[in-house]
């Protein structure tokens, strides 16, 4: 079995990746980061690049790929710093070009290709666990259409999207669903988080009894589970271009920085760091391609790989950012460098979509049911 990249793959990404070192370096990250403003330019590029259109079928105008043909992308998008609303519209479109009515895809799928429509996600809330178990949302059915309340938090650059995905439960039920709010509904108020990672624009959200017509929401559980699922394999990916650009920066670093004489790369300390670096970022993007593998595939065992691949990848590209910063001395900890920036985009990843205990419980959880130990 070939588990190589296809040529056209490999394109993408390095398509991508020039684009990005030539139009977003770390300079501009700053900008966008202490201005906490969305890049509207970038986002036109992007589009005009194809990035939106290739989880977009081909019947709406898309390219009709699938979450692998991604996965590379995604990783370059983690290694150049670029987060939402970039990663929230390609997981969403993942969404509605699975579970979405026939309207919904009409509507939203060719805008989305086109760059015309941008999507926020909105999981996470005040008194709930990583998981769907805690989500107290409400939609509330009536005669004409639902009625959404409840308040979430962490949801990226509501301001500037069209449209935040927000999971919901279903009169008061077990059952769960996707409320597709407009960013002009009436009943919506927003206040801005004060984060680690200011370029991510977080913000918490409040519905009000939000009037929603019924093509305005997705009752389906299983949306709701890939929805997780694809917001923590990306997550994983995006995490794994964070390591692997502090591997490359830290190597440089080493082999430049002259120390009695020698670059500070010849001596072994340093050398170990690097090697011990260079093993967490290969197995990190094993794990994170085989659970892009998994949610392309639709696997069995999606879930669990997305797990594994999670809680592994926030552990290796902490550490990656930890010993990327030491390897440079007191110059990994200017501001001016910004090598904070990688450890500041880690630290909220990390932490988004299930910490590294959540999943690991999670893993745990689906081998015992899988050995018929537990149910």
């Amino acid at each position: 079995m070939d588990f190589e990249f296809s040529e056209q793959q490999q394109m993408f990404r390095e398509s991508f990746r020039r684009f990005f070192e030539g139009n977003y370096n770390l300079a501009r990250h700053a900008i966008v980061a202490e201005g906490g403003r969305f890049d509207a330019t970038l986002w036109r590029n992007l589009a005009e690049l194809g990035l939106f259109g290739m989880l977009v079928p081909q019947e709406h105008d898309g390219m009709g790929l699938g979450w692998v043909d991604v996965a590379l992308v995604v990783e370059e998008l983690g290694r150049s710093l670029i987060h939402s609303p970039v990663i929230d519209t390609l997981v969403a479109t993942d969404i509605i070009a699975r579970y979405g009515t026939a309207r919904q895809q009409a509507d939203l799928l060719p805008a989305i290709a086109s760059g015309r429509m941008r999507i926020a996600i909105a999981i996470a809330e005040p008194d709930s666990d990583y998981g769907i178990t805690g989500i107290a949302t409400l939609a509330t059915a009536e005669a004409s259409g639902w009625r959404l309340s409840g308040t979430k938090m962490l949801v990226p650059d509501v301001g500037t999207s069209g449209l935040t995905m927000v999971v919901a439960r279903a009169d008061a039920g077990d059952k769960l669903g996707i409320a597709l709010v407009p960013s002009e509904r009436g009943g919506v108020k927003s206040h801005p988080h004060v984060t680690l990672d200011a370029a991510a624009n977080l913000t918490e959200i409040v519905y009000s009894e939000v009037a929603l017509s019924d093509s305005d929401f997705l009752l389906s559980r299983p949306a709701v589970e890939r929805l997780l699922d694809l917001c923590a394999g990306a997550a994983s990916l995006e995490m794994v271009g964070i390591a692997g650009r502090m591997l490359e920066l830290s190597v440089d670093y080493a082999s430049q920085r002259l120390q009695f004489g020698k670059p500070i790369g010849s001596f072994q300390a340093i050398k170990h760091r690097c090697a011990d670096i260079a093993v967490a970022v290969d197995a990190a993007r094993s794990a994170a391609y085989y659970a892009a593998w998994a949610l392309s595939e639709e696997s069995g065992e999606c879930a669990k790989a997305v797990s594994m691949a999670k809680a592994y990848c926030g552990d290796a590209a902490r550490m990656a950012c930890n010993e990327g910063i030491q390897i440079h001395g007191g110059m990994g900890f200017t501001w001016e460098l910004g090598l904070h920036y990688y450890l500041r985009r880690t630290k909220l990843l990390e932490f988004s979509y299930g910490d590294a205990t959540f999943h690991r419980e999670r893993v745990l959880a689906a081998t015992l049911q899988s050995l018929g130990i537990m149910g």
